[in-house]
């Protein structure tokens, strides 16, 4: 995923759409459905498809649609120079894992019809062996232009999105002027599903921080089955905060650790930080309060593996992967 590397915070700024979380069952397509792109052996594909209605993004009527295979939508083929599309889907790295498909289906009388393109049992480029699996759709609606990511059965390996560095991406990409791209992108944290919405300036001659990526990443786990994530168009009157990419932690070594890690912050702790542990399966295992720039954390009863630290303030929080051995 080509990411500009340098993120830049505002206070508010009027976005295209309005998102929500809700839950529903998952209905795979039809035997009717088209098949957009079959078991091919694909990876790294991009495929044209139609519409049978108009629909807007972004105000903006679509004329040419291309499908890529990391589960994302180019209207107009906007953004593909840098290879993020403008509807993201769930956006991670997909490939044909033997019995994969990806398909197309409109449903409902028109005026209110629902195109919807659903990725099945599609596996990932960095899994082996390729066991693992995920479905989902991406539902365009006419009339009110709304966009909705449905996610079907899956079965993925938290650890494919740890150990393998897999992105997973939720949302959308905005058209911005000025060589900046905003990403309105979904977080799980706390069972909770939460959007944030970030500006990047591109810059080619930098890589993306490690920052960077975990600000707009999903999670370390695939979303659960019967999860919606709606966007809706906003009218004129809605606003959203652009939020911060927060940079509170300075250093965490030694990492890997076999026993005591050493913390070090940016600045003084604020009167209500804390420290938190998870492991990759997200139940919290300690929590302690923060006083100072400099703390010790104690991991020597902890199994070896995989473990989150999140540091918390004022309502902000920096998340780092620990190694222990």
């Amino acid at each position: 995923m080509g990411l500009p590397a340098v993120l830049t915070a505002q206070t508010s700024e009027t976005v295209p759409y309005q998102y929500s979380h809700d839950e529903a069952p998952y209905t795979y397509l039809s035997e009717n459905a088209e098949q957009l792109l079959g078991n091919t052996g694909w990876d790294d594909e991009i495929v044209p498809f139609t519409l049978p209605f108009e629909f807007k993004y972004q105000g903006e009527t679509v004329t040419s649609w291309l499908m890529d295979t990391y589960g994302g939508l180019y209207p107009n083929e906007f953004n593909m120079g840098q290879d993020i599309p403008g509807i993201l889907g769930i956006f991670c790295d997909y490939t044909d894992n033997g019995n994969s498909s990806i398909n197309l289906e409109t449903t409902g009388e028109a005026g209110s019809r629902i195109a919807k393109i659903e990725f099945r049992n599609v596996g990932f480029w960095s899994s082996e062996p390729l066991t693992d699996s995920a479905n989902f759709q991406i539902w365009l609606y006419e009339g009110s232009n709304k966009i909705e990511y449905h996610v079907g059965p899956n079965h993925v390996d938290s650890f494919l999105f740890v150990i393998d560095e897999m992105v997973l991406v939720v949302g959308l990409d905005y058209y911005m002027p000025n060589d900046s791209v905003f990403l309105h992108t979904v977080n799980y944290n706390d069972n909770t599903n939460t959007d944030t919405v970030l500006r990047y300036y591109i810059n080619e001659e930098e890589d993306p921080p490690a920052e960077l990526l975990e600000a707009i990443m999903y999670g370390n786990h695939y979303p659960q089955e019967g999860t919606v994530f709606r966007f809706d168009p906003s009218s004129t009157d809605d606003t959203v905060g652009i939020k911060d990419m927060p940079r509170l932690i300075s250093s965490v070594s030694p990492n890997p650790t076999s026993d005591l890690l050493t913390l070090k912050l940016l600045h003084t702790p604020a009167p209500d930080a804390t420290l938190s542990m998870y492991p990759i399966s997200g139940k919290k295992l300690m929590q302690q309060p923060v006083t100072d720039k400099v703390s010790r954390v104690d991991l020597t009863g902890l199994a070896s593996g995989i473990y989150l630290l999140r540091y918390s303030e004022r309502g902000l929080s920096q998340t780092i992967r620990i190694i222990k051995r």
